[in-house]
């Protein structure tokens, strides 16, 4: 059980790692944020970080396809695919922001700030680099809505108010003491 344990929880220590490489990469101006150029930090730093989180991934479905009927309970299919959806989409969008950025699909046109007083050089007023920025993040707060309506269903907080969980895992853990260090079987249930 401990490599299902290592293997899914190693993406949330590698990320942050990752993270604190990219900025001292950046403030060595040799991280070159979404530019595929092997010279740069950027491609090496996403390809660790997709191949934690495939790791983090393969080991949750192994763990899942071993423990299935113990989990089925809480019905962790639907909550697994809800948390790797909104990881994997923001990750992913990232990525392609940074590829159409790098191929030319997402680029500047230019306009003459001498005719158009409203031009800063572009059409939009922006570099290639904030207005991939600023796609992401129109697309993250479009998707973030979908996502929190999808996890207030997904994530209920009925089985826990109702003491649902509670009476499953007393009937499962019968040795588990509820009375041990003075705890009231009740406490353990969540009231609203």
């Amino acid at each position: 059980v401990w490599y299902f344990k290592i293997g899914i929880l190693q993406y949330s220590w590698i990320t942050p790692i990752c993270s604190g490489i990219a900025v001292v990469l950046n403030l060595a101006n040799i991280y070159n944020n979404g530019q595929w150029n092997f010279k740069s930090g950027y491609p090496y730093i996403t390809i660790i970080i997709n191949l934690s989180q495939t790791l983090a991934l393969y080991t949750l479905v192994a763990f899942y396809s071993n423990f299935k009927h113990e989990l089925k309970p809480f019905h962790p299919l639907a909550k697994f695919i809800s948390i790797k959806l909104l990881v994997f989409f923001i990750f992913w969008q990232s990525v392609l922001m940074s590829g159409l950025a790098t191929i030319g699909v997402l680029r500047n046109t230019e306009c003459d700030p001498t005719t158009n007083t409203y031009c800063n050089g572009s059409t939009t007023g922006f570099t290639v680099e904030q207005e991939k920025v600023l796609l992401e993040s129109i697309l993250i707060c479009v998707e973030m809505f979908f996502f929190a309506i999808a996890h207030h269903w997904i994530f209920s907080w009925k089985p826990y108010a109702n003491g649902k969980y509670a009476e499953l895992m007393k009937s499962r853990y019968p040795q588990f003491e509820y009375q041990k260090n003075g705890i009231d079987a009740d406490i353990v249930r969540i009231r609203f």
